[in-house]
């Protein structure tokens, strides 16, 4: 049944609307809105998200595949069931604007309450599967970190923003030294447990407008945002070797170890793209477990010994 969900049916046609509307009533559906245009669909949906949209492909403001384009490209989180004619150009292009982002179709003439209902279960449980594997995608499965691909998502937005705003921000790559040398002392388990326990702690540490991500073996990749001018980057990096103040703890054994970290930065004065930055910071952060220091400028500076 449909009770616990929200339906927002798109359809300008009064009789069309009337009829998807009873059929959904017969299949216990209680919160239904009703949009005549695109544009007001957007408008209900920005005041009242809903779990799955109905979605006529011909309205007065939008016309066949654009509608469904639209409809994913501002709101990808939304599963919808595409309402299409009977004809067989209807059928292909409903079977184009699911493989277009839309989960599924049904031909108006055949909406009645168990097929209907059947389109919208699918289309949930699909939209909630293409969630888990983009979820498992763009993220690491042992720490929950993002991977670095969503920071460089979050980078473009970010120097953006800051070049309007003049503004700096930073790439801080972290590792954990001689990480090697402990996983093949004390074995792959112990080693994924002190990668979950850094994680955890760096979480906690980061600030509210940075990200941070999980680079390959013990490394991280932090994204410092919203700096008021790139010497603040520092300030920042320092804060996440708070990480290791304490020791690690586990199978009753206790370990202390070292986090470095190599720093990149960013202004508006001299723009670089994510993979440059980060490749500067990825080769500071060599000089700095190489050399024991905590801090390692990409310019060859060391900020911190440890």
């Amino acid at each position: 049944m449909l009770d616990t969900y929200s339906i927002l049916l798109v359809e300008d046609m009064a009789s069309d609307a009337a009829l998807v509307e009873i059929c959904l009533r017969e299949c216990g559906a209680e919160r239904i809105a009703i949009a005549g245009t695109l544009r007001e669909a957007f408008a209900r949906i920005d005041g009242d998200p809903p779990d799955v949209v109905l979605l006529d492909l011909n309205l007065p403001d939008s016309h066949g595949l654009r509608t469904v384009e639209t409809m994913v490209r501002l709101h990808p989180e939304l599963p919808i069931v595409v309402l299409t004619g009977f004809g067989a150009d209807d059928m292909v292009i409903a079977a184009e604007a699911v493989r277009g982002g839309a989960q599924d179709f049904i031909t108006k003439d055949n909406v009645e309450p168990t097929a209907l209902q059947r389109a919208i279960m699918f289309a949930i449980e699909r939209k909630q599967q293409e969630r888990r594997r983009l979820h498992h995608l763009d993220h690491d499965e042992l720490t929950g970190l993002p991977r670095p691909h969503v920071l460089a998502r979050l980078f473009a937005t970010s120097a953006s923003r800051c070049a309007r705003s003049g503004r700096s921000l930073a790439l801080a790559s972290l590792g954990i030294r001689a990480f090697g040398q402990l996983r093949d002392e004390r074995g792959a388990e112990w080693a994924d447990a002190l990668i979950a326990a850094v994680a955890a702690r760096l979480r906690k540490k980061i600030r509210r407008h940075d990200a941070l991500a999980r680079q390959e073996d013990a490394r991280f990749l932090a994204l410092l945002d919203n700096l008021p001018d790139p010497g603040h980057a520092e300030t920042a990096a320092r804060r996440l070797l708070a990480v290791t103040a304490e020791p690690f703890s586990f199978q009753d054994s206790f370990c202390e170890v070292q986090v470095c970290i190599g720093l990149s930065r960013w202004d508006a004065s001299l723009p670089r793209p994510f993979e440059e930055l980060r490749e500067a910071a990825d080769r500071a952060l060599e000089q700095a477990l190489r050399r024991g220091v905590a801090v390692h400028l990409e310019n060859g500076e060391m900020l911190a010994t440890s």
